[in-house]
């Protein structure tokens, strides 16, 4: 009796494996361009197909081997997930840009980090990010608005742990930059 058991077993695992494997759902996504994907999932307002067009996204650039492409498709699906998955988007962020050496992609994603840690109100950790993108690019001329962004962030966590001097000349330094070019973040300065 336990031969036709076995037997039978064996005959329906051959059966279940002839079918072949399924496509994923991915796979129908493959002749999307960047832009189609980001625009489906702007569309889109179930949360599970979302993240399938995001997931599309990164799986298209890391093909092509498109750095920031592969950085932008961690920031999407770092915005779409839930707070306890952003740290892990934002070091594949960071390890992405370093494989780059793209300073600037590089300091970004040290931003979007320490934007991570604030938010998760470690603000020592927040600070040390915001560092290092300021030390990536504090001499590059093609990224003032970048450089006043990372400092807008560093007089924040300078105000927040009570360096109100400090965080005051940045304000005032941003304040100055933004006021003619930049309306959005001169009102929030």
């Amino acid at each position: 009796m336990s031969k036709w058991i076995c037997i039978a077993s064996m005959l329906m695992g051959q059966l279940l494996l002839a079918q072949g494997p399924e496509k994923s759902s991915s796979d129908s996504l493959v002749s999307f361009s960047y832009s189609q994907l980001l625009n489906a999932y702007k569309k889109e307002r179930d949360s599970s197909n979302r993240t399938r067009y995001l997931n599309a996204y990164l799986q298209k650039a890391k093909y092509h081997k498109h750095f920031e492409k592969i950085v932008a498709g961690y920031k999407n699906l770092l915005h779409n997930s839930p707070e306890h998955k952003r740290l892990s988007y934002a070091d594949s962020m960071v390890l992405t840009a370093e494989k780059s050496k793209d300073s600037l992609l590089l300091a970004k994603s040290y931003l979007t980090k320490g934007v991570v840690f604030y938010r998760s109100t470690m603000y020592s950790l927040a600070l040390d990010n915001y560092l290092k993108a300021n030390a990536l690019v504090s001499n590059a001329k093609e990224s003032r608005y970048l450089r006043y962004k990372i400092k807008y962030n560093i007089a924040h966590i300078k105000q927040y742990l009570g360096d109100y001097q400090e965080a005051l000349v940045l304000f005032n330094d941003c304040l100055e930059f933004y006021m003619n070019s930049y309306p959005r973040p001169y009102l929030n300065t």
